[in-house]
């Protein structure tokens, strides 16, 4: 019995020295651009996104990730259109969305000094501001304002990366996450399509900090 009691508090002492040598808490910044597009427009732009993040480590291969970040997305319409007298002029329209972004993502990692992960999980968004550009022959016209699309929106996270250690506390980050609107974000119907989504296709760059 004394020795099923030994090896028990032996394997407690091993469980606990174990997890305390695991990072549980790490903050961290980030930056990164890609390819943002419109579903309804099936034209593409620049994205950027770069913010905070935070991370609490469930297990030594589990992590729950979240922070905040500022979320641009774009696309651009360009043909051309007749005037009223007969002659063929240019027109651009170039839209910007930026959003206020709240993630939450289930990070799975492999590795031991050199990680390779993957994140998936949804973020909750707030609509902070729209810019629409728009060029007709030579003038052009800005218009400010969200007054034609919802505030609040869900989106898909899903990503994947490596993370190299450049100290015992400071590691750097490479992720591609791709990043793709759940709710119509236009308040009234788009002829043609069944509502407006939004997303970006990034390559992020991140360091994080053990606490």
């Amino acid at each position: 019995m004394k020795k099923v009691i030994l090896t028990l508090l032996l394997g407690l002492i091993i469980s606990l020295t174990s997890i305390a040598q695991v990072n549980k808490h790490n903050i961290g910044v980030f930056v990164g651009s890609g390819i943002s597009s419109t579903y309804t427009f099936f034209d593409i732009g620049m994205g950027y996104d770069f913010g905070l993040s935070y991370t609490y480590r469930l297990h030594k291969n589990f992590a729950i990730s979240t922070g905040l970040d500022y979320d641009i997305r774009s696309y651009s319409l360009s043909s051309t259109i007749e005037t009223s007298s007969g002659v063929e002029e240019g027109f651009e329209f170039n839209n910007n969305f930026g959003f206020l972004s709240v993630p939450l993502l289930l990070n799975v990692n492999i590795g031991n000094k050199v990680k390779y992960f993957a994140n998936a999980g949804v973020s909750l968004n707030y609509l902070l501001n729209y810019k629409q550009t728009s060029k007709i022959g030579e003038q052009t016209d800005v218009y400010y304002g969200k007054g034609y699309f919802n505030e609040f929106g869900i989106d898909l996270n899903i990503g994947i990366g490596v993370q190299f250690p450049l100290s015992d506390k400071v590691d750097l980050s490479v992720e591609a996450r791709f990043k793709k609107g759940l709710i119509d974000i236009a308040k009234t119907p788009v002829e043609g399509s069944e509502k407006v989504t939004t997303s970006n296709a990034l390559l992020l760059m991140g360091l994080h900090y053990k606490l």
